[in-house]
């Protein structure tokens, strides 16, 4: 499969989602109720990575895993980030996040997997400190 799932961490509290050209809409599908199911496991909040920096593709008819996308976020869902996503794969996301409202207000785009991380750590030291 050229999309790849696993956990980043041992707290199991970051998913990693890693592309290589090429892969199918199916791959990315299965990705995506991988994901799910594997935040679904967890008690605590999940962010999710999908590192696109090895690809630069986009199959066709990929607009069909936008529903599938915004049916997976679970109420411990957290950030979920694109890194470095293509021009095609940018598009198909802007054209699709005002029917992913779930999905919209936790994506980010950023250039690196060390820059998710980074927010991941701010973000969750603003949530200690809140408390």
């Amino acid at each position: 499969m050229s999309v790849k799932v696993s956990w980043m961490n041992p707290e199991q509290s970051i998913i990693l989602q890693k592309f290589e050209d090429p892969w199918t809409v199916e791959e990315h599908r299965k990705s995506l109720y991988r994901i799910g199911e594997m935040v679904a496991h967890q008690a605590h909040t999940v962010h999710s990575i999908a590192d696109m920096t090895e690809s630069q593709f986009a199959p066709g008819k990929l607009m069909v895993s936008t529903r599938v996308a915004e049916n997976i976020v679970q109420p411990n869902t957290g950030l979920l980030f694109i890194v470095r996503p293509s021009p095609v794969i940018t598009s198909v996301v802007a054209a699709a996040r005002r029917f992913m409202p779930r999905v919209e207000s936790r994506l980010r785009f950023v250039d690196t997997v060390a820059e998710a991380c980074e927010i991941i750590a701010a973000h969750e030291q603003n949530q200690y400190t809140s408390r």
